[in-house]
């Protein structure tokens, strides 16, 4: 049988490729002397997708770390830039001792790589690894001037999840709580919130995000505010949720490409409806669902779960309808990004997000475990009937990547209960 799935892995339909892929990372150790096969389908097929569900199954079928790192590290350097990009997140998705070593691999993608997708997944690797060593906050340090918000975003949230080892990067993180794009704002205030710095400079950059016109960023400089022990209220809700998000076309115009035919428009369409927040809600959350739920590209899916977090932070329907997402989608990154939405929206009845967090706890994709431990987390005191299972997994999980998010969201939770 495997051998049979190996051989389709040729065949002219990129369908016939992908399903064969897919499959051949469930037979487990069975099928392990394909991993070299494998490998080059995720370097040289033509399409997107078998090349992603490659991957995939070289995780599942249990490749051993040194092999997946090598071809990461070949992915890394691949002349496509989706190819690069798409190595951020199977370096990620390593065992941080293991991928630690690629930081000067992705140093030089943050440097060099022209392609907006190449630098993204390399600050997201960064961001998993969770390194403290000054080599890797100088890489993210270098990415907070890139050129495209998201990249500037995304190193800050990595420094954040780095924690007070990112303390050189403070002054230019509180030079980004004024910058244009509201995503990047948004993750320097949380950043800085995590690091630890209540200087008197960093306190007035949050003060003046209280009346940022993204309801998102305001919640940002709110909880940052909130760790240093500032008091602090948002600014009037009305006043906010309708500035035009920086780089990020008009609604309406988002709207009309989430209906196109090509899978890259709708993808890059979703994330950028992420970027206007709570104006975007009504009609773009409807299409948003349909996306999430029924696109064919899993890249399109997994950009519409990133703007339903965005969007719907108040709403038990569409809690329900992400974490269904999240319980059923074939692919393990689109189920780690609703499972990463679940922790941005604000729950009124969590059960259902509950249910569905702790059962992917037991995810055998890492990434996929890891978001639901810091889901876990952000829900606060609301988790604590997750506690046994999140003990668990930071005492036990095979992946230290998992252990140290369940150890976060465990103290987090702990925290929220004693201050209630």
């Amino acid at each position: 049988m495997a051998e049979s799935l190996a051989a389709r892995l040729g065949h002219e339909d990129a369908r016939v490729r992908r399903r064969a892929a897919r499959s051949l990372g469930f037979f487990g150790e069975a099928t392990a002397d394909v991993a070299p096969l494998l490998a080059e389908t995720s370097l040289e097929d033509p399409d997107s997708d078998v090349r992603a569900e490659a991957v995939n199954a070289l995780q599942r079928l249990g490749a051993p770390d040194r092999v997946l790192f090598d071809n990461a590290i070949a992915m890394l350097r691949h002349p496509l830039a989706e190819v690069r990009a798409r190595a951020g997140w199977a370096i990620g998705k390593l065992d941080p001792g293991l991928a630690v070593e690629a930081l000067p691999a992705l140093a030089e993608r943050i440097d060099v790589d022209e392609a907006i997708d190449g630098r993204f997944g390399a600050a997201w690797a960064a961001a998993r690894i969770r390194s403290d060593e000054p080599e890797a906050v100088r890489l993210l340090v270098a990415a907070l001037a890139d050129t495209e918000g998201d990249v500037r975003a995304e190193a800050a949230r990595a420094l954040g999840e780095t924690g007070a080892a990112a303390a050189p990067a403070l002054p230019a993180l509180t030079t980004l709580l004024a910058d244009p794009d509201p995503l990047a704002r948004e993750q320097a205030a949380l950043a800085l919130g995590r690091i630890g710095s209540p200087a008197p400079e960093v306190v007035d950059g949050l003060q003046e995000l209280l009346a940022d016109p993204f309801d998102y960023v305001r919640a940002a400089g709110v909880e940052a505010l909130a760790r240093f022990g500032s008091a602090a209220e948002p600014g009037d809700p009305a006043a906010g949720g309708n500035g035009r998000a920086a780089g990020a076309p008009a609604i309406d115009e988002l709207l009309t490409r989430l209906a196109e035919g090509n899978d890259f428009s709708r993808t890059e369409a979703a994330w950028l409806l992420a970027k206007h927040g709570a104006a975007a809600g009504g009609q773009a959350t409807e299409i948003l669902l349909v996306q999430a739920f029924g696109d064919r590209d899993s890249d399109a899916r997994w950009s519409a779960l990133h703007a339903l977090g965005r969007i719907g932070r108040r709403s038990p329907e569409l809690t329900r309808a992400v974490a269904l997402a999240a319980a059923a989608d074939e692919d393990p990154d689109v189920r780690a990004k609703a499972l990463e939405a679940l922790g941005w929206l604000e729950h009124e009845e969590p059960a259902v997000a509950l249910e569905v967090l702790v059962r992917a706890l037991g995810d055998p994709d890492p990434l996929v475990r890891a978001e639901a431990a810091a889901s876990l987390g952000a829900l606060g005191a609301a988790a604590v009937k997750a506690l046994p299972a999140l003990q668990k997994a930071a005492a036990r999980d095979t992946h230290a990547g998992v252990r140290a998010r369940a150890e976060t969201a465990v103290a987090a939770i702990d925290s929220e209960q004693l201050s209630s």
